[in-house]
């Protein structure tokens, strides 16, 4: 009964529908073939064909007259072709099919008897004309033949009728809050580096973090972006700066960006997912070669570094060629692209517990150390002051396609895709550190290969199977900085800015996934029910050891003079708050694979209703550590969920012929990053060790020496972490309601309001704090270090378990809130001038604020109190406004030959972001004890 009772609910699911979207990848046709505008035509042959990419497809129209051709090359010069018995051929004129786009059309079979001897034009049923052949179509067996001057009997001729005149003057297909940016905007607008991630943040409810991510409903983390069919995110990094770098945007054809309530057959994601496709050949020869440069005296100055040009050269180079092997059977593109770019870093202090206000002088008030301690210390730091650092980047990408359009109902493609890039990665986010940590960078490496074979086939004239196997490999290595300081490659961090050595540890993270994708789509009286699975593998292989040569926490000048500057280094002296350090082995591999099916269909009600509606399932298979810490079992196991399933539902109604209203209503899972399970093996401490060293406690080390090994470690330092035994994928239910109106024959508006609630968000809590103990009691001053007031703390003053430092448990403690309203705004002007402004106002809030631990998870500020730890997200952005436009103006015959010459062939393009600033949350960081009257367990902590 159990069993029996799934099934029904599935089933109930799935008679909603779900979009009848196109293909991951593709573009689509859909349409009803009518007679009398009524009835629908069962058993009619729909051709869609388009001679310049020989692409042709063959399909039977359903008992209700329904077609679809799911899996379309995005591209202009398509047509449909429709046959039936006893009814005229009907065909359409050329039209373009958009990426992730479904055009419908009404497509209204005339009866045979005398239609050939109507010359001329043919009234269209819904409005419109379309002009007539007169050429009598061949006759029935029985009928006598006729003579050249014989008068042509009745039989079917071809209705030919302009495409624009059967589609809706809005699109009635359309799911959830997305966007397409067209080839055209790809092509014309402006993009820094020409990255992809301009064109992305276009769309509503989307922008950028400070720390370079694109976010979606200002979700930074757990984004997707699917080229061609396939994911091409990085599923190690969780919060990696930009998107599918690794893409010339040259390469792509159209890109279609979800913001919110896309259908189901898109997952592993919790904010949004970018779709885009590649170019392809045709059977007439294309290309294109562009340069770029920037020019340095041309650049603006940044307003962190006055004075100081820090861009210097950049020479950016691409060329695309595309055309035919063989004319309508085999087809190639191919696309390189190459950058070269050099700049400076400035590495400032503008800590004002370090230095003076205008940040160039060490604060000789700061220390009350000895004269020749001081004296040492200041030395040491105003070396690093404002010292610009010399910066190169290089890319080289390259991409080749291979159509093969074998026969009317297979079509086969081969892809693959290369780029080599080095570059400081630190320096791309912040071109001037207030903090330090610019000195001695090297050029990180990436190395990014993606391979892909598609087939896309029609088993049955009402069936479409589209297969896709791909291969995914980002390799990223990051060498340690070679700026040899006096202190070696010792960390030092004062009063939280960077003094010591930057990044004292070479890391290599690799990650290799294959990717298996099959959806199968058939059409059957009302419905177009689409079905479909993907089954991904990967390897994420490390070797790293964070922090291998320690760290030590100061807060104060005049403790660090203390230490910098006392008789010879490592006498004892032990001034510092804290030290950190990372033990173990370095290498370590995950192998993670993950199961996702789907169900979904289209349920067309009526001509101007459509309901639908889906489901999905993702199953990911987690590998589990080796090891387990004797003292805390928790730590030889991951938990994997099995219940995350992901409801789609949404409708598209048509109030009249130029107004649409949408609905849409889903679950989207956040799968588990590389990055956050190998945080959890690696939480035993076994594999490494991280230890937290108080200056008080046996055995200490004295400044400015480090553990060699784990062997005779004084007792409490290490650090664990574990997974709760029911610990879930983090989702979001995300509903939008959206409201489109074609204004006039040239301008859409749409207003859109989006609702996406976070649950089950990843939280830390350390279950090693016993309770508050004692109160202390913090001074507050003024400005001028006048007390003011007094503000009381509880404060830890011991631990549950001695043994170790922090004991932090992995829960699904985090909630989030997204509130959006959004408007869109395309115009087509006169003069060859075309807009498109997008509005989002939007609020978001969340209670995962806190500081971020391994694995990019979010630690509770007040012990799971959740009310506490409520506030505005990181990336909460209140308003944003975005305008792009591309003119291409155009004299016409009346305009003189020189002019047209002049004027014409030209093209002006801009992008104007206009955006309200992220918050900036205030962290109060303690290091050392902060009272005289009880001893803090956890000196670091404000408790």
């Amino acid at each position: 009964m159990r069993n029996v009772s799934s099934v029904s609910v599935l089933a109930l699911v799935c008679a909603g529908g779900a979009w009848a979207q196109a293909v991951a990848g593709f573009g689509s046709v859909t349409g009803t073939v009518l007679e009398n505008t009524v009835d629908g035509v069962p058993d009619a042959q729909v051709v869609v064909s388009n001679a310049t990419l020989g692409v042709r497809w063959t399909m039977l129209t359903s008992d209700d007259g329904v077609f679809f051709a799911p899996a379309l090359v995005p591209a202009p010069g398509y047509r449909i072709k429709v046959t039936r018995a006893s009814f005229a051929d009907w065909e359409s004129s050329e039209f373009e099919v958009f990426l992730g786009r479904t055009l419908n059309f009404k497509v209204d079979l005339v009866k045979g008897e005398g239609s050939a001897t109507r010359p001329g034009k043919t009234a269209l049923k819904g409005g419109g004309t379309a002009p007539q052949t007169a050429t009598p179509a061949p006759q029935a067996e029985a009928a006598a033949p006729q003579t050249d001057a014989a008068a042509p009997q009745a039989s079917p001729a071809t209705t030919k009728v302009p495409a624009g005149t059967v589609l809706p003057l809005v699109d009635d297909s359309k799911s959830g809050v997305n966007t397409l940016i067209t080839q055209a905007q790809i092509e014309g607008l402006p993009a820094s580096d020409r990255r992809l991630d301009t064109f992305a943040l276009l769309a509503p409810a989307v922008n950028t973090a400070t720390t370079g991510q694109v976010a979606f409903l200002n979700q930074a983390v757990s984004n997707s972006f699917v080229l061609d069919g396939l994911d091409i995110t990085n599923d190690y990094y969780g919060e990696r700066a930009g998107i599918a770098n690794q893409i010339s945007q040259s390469a792509v054809s159209e890109m279609q960006v979800f913001s919110a309530d896309a259908p189901a057959e898109f997952g592993r994601y919790m904010g949004g997912v970018v779709n885009a496709a590649t170019k392809s050949g045709g059977n007439g020869y294309h290309g294109s070669a562009e340069g770029y440069l920037r020019i340095a005296s041309m650049t603006s100055g940044n307003r962190f570094a006055p004075g100081r040009d820090l861009l210097h050269g950049l020479n950016q180079e691409a060329a695309t060629l595309g055309g035919p092997v063989q004319s309508n059977k085999i087809f190639f593109f191919v696309n390189a692209e190459q950058l070269s770019a050099h700049f400076d870093g400035l590495n400032r202090i503008t800590n004002p517990l370090i230095v003076d206000p205008t940040g160039t002088t060490v604060l000789a008030s700061a220390c009350k150390a000895t004269a020749a301690q001081c004296a040492a210390a200041t030395q040491f730091i105003q070396s690093q002051m404002n010292v610009l650092v010399p910066f190169s980047y290089r890319w080289l990408t390259g991409l080749a396609r291979i159509d093969y359009r074998r026969s009317d109902r297979n079509s086969f493609s081969v892809e693959g895709n290369v780029m080599n890039a080095k570059t400081p990665d630190s320096a791309r986010i912040d071109n001037v550190a207030p903090n330090g940590g610019l000195l001695g960078l090297n050029n990180s490496t990436e190395q990014t290969r993606f391979a892909r074979v598609g087939w896309t086939s029609a088993p049955l004239p009402s069936w479409n199977n589209d297969l896709r196997v791909g291969y995914y490999e980002d390799r990223w290595t990051d060498p340690a900085s070679q700026d040899q300081m006096s202190t070696g490659d010792l960390g030092i961090s004062l009063a939280g800015t960077t003094i010591g050595a930057t990044h004292p540890y070479s890391s290599l993270v690799s990650e290799h996934r294959y990717q298996l994708v099959d959806n199968l789509t058939l059409t059957s009286a009302s419905h177009t029910i689409r079905v479909g699975g993907d089954l991904s593998i990967r390897r994420d292989a490390t070797d790293a050891l964070a922090n291998s040569a320690g760290t030590y926490y100061y807060n104060s000048l005049t403790a660090f003079a203390q230490d910098f500057g006392g008789t010879g280094l490592g006498t004892g002296l032990k001034d510092y708050t804290l030290f950190t350090q990372q033990l173990g082995n370095p290498s370590r591999s995950l192998r993670i694979r993950e199961y996702n099916v789907y169900a979904q269909d289209t349920w067309k009600i009526s001509t101007g209703f459509t309901v639908t509606g889906g489901v999905r399932w993702d199953r990911p298979k987690l590998p589990q550590p080796t090891s387990t810490n004797a003292a805390y079992y928790e730590t030889g196991t991951i938990n994997t969920p099995y219940n995350d399933f992901s409801p789609r539902v949404a409708a598209a109604y048509m109030i009249d012929d130029r107004t649409v209203l949408r609905v849409g209503y889903g679950y989207f899972f956040m799968p588990y990053p590389g990055q956050f399970v190998d945080a959890l093996f690696l939480g035993n401490g076994i594999y490494q060790t991280n230890i937290v060293v108080n200056p008080a406690q046996t055995g200490a080390v004295a400044f400015p020496k480090v553990f060699a090994t784990t062997t005779g470690l004084p007792v409490g330092l290490t650090n664990l972490m574990y997974a709760s035994s029911k610990l879930r994928n983090p989702h979001t239910q995300q509903t939008s309601v959206s409201i489109e109106r074609r204004l006039d024959r040239s301008t859409t508006l749409t207003l859109s309001a989006i609702d996406s609630r976070g649950f089950k968000l990843w939280t830390a809590a350390d279950l090693n704090l016993s309770g508050f103990s004692k109160t202390g009691t913090y001074v507050i001053d003024d400005a001028s270090g006048q007390q003011v007031g007094t503000y009381l703390a509880d404060i830890y003053t011991a631990k549950n378990d001695p043994n170790y430092a922090h004991i932090f448990q992995v829960q699904n403690g985090g909630s989030s809130w997204y509130y959006a309203g959004a408007l869109e705004l395309r115009k087509q002007m006169s003069q060859g001038l075309t807009l498109r402004a997008t509005y989002t106002f939007s609020h978001s809030i969340s209670d995962v604020n806190g500081p971020l631990m391994a694995g990019g998870i979010a630690q509770n500020l007040y012990d799971n109190d959740s009310v506490q730890d409520r506030g505005n997200s990181l990336t909460d952005q209140r308003q944003r406004g975005v305008v792009n436009w591309v003119w291409q103006p155009r004299l016409t015959g009346s305009s003189s030959p020189a002019a047209r010459f002049i004027a014409n062939g030209w093209q002006l393009s801009g992008i104007a972001t206009l955006a309200s600033g992220e918050p900036v949350t205030q962290l109060a960081l303690p290091i050392g004890q902060q009272f005289s009257t009880a001893a803090m367990v956890y000196p670091s902590s404000l408790n």
